[in-house]
């Protein structure tokens, strides 16, 4: 007497499961060219991240003889705390 055995060949994983089926997206979030870098070792091509940004500390000194200058220009555009 012969036997057939039909074997199926099944997903090890899920995710082999879905590799199959459909295409998978990955997003990383608005975050900046430093943060994606040290978060996940890679960064875009220069100029096509817009959420790149660079946090700066700024500090002035009254004794700045343009201090009040300088002040006017960072309160101008947002740049003061």
């Amino acid at each position: 007497m012969l036997t057939t055995l039909k074997l199926a060949i099944l997903p090890r994983t899920p995710i082999d499961f879905l590799y199959r089926i459909t295409q998978v997206f990955i997003s990383y979030g608005k975050k900046s060219n430093g943060e994606l870098l040290l978060s996940y070792g890679f960064v875009p091509k220069e100029g096509t991240n817009p959420n790149d940004s660079v946090e700066l500390s700024l500090s002035l000194k009254k004794s700045d003889e343009s201090y009040k200058e300088k002040l006017e220009l960072l309160k101008k555009y947002g740049l003061s705390g």
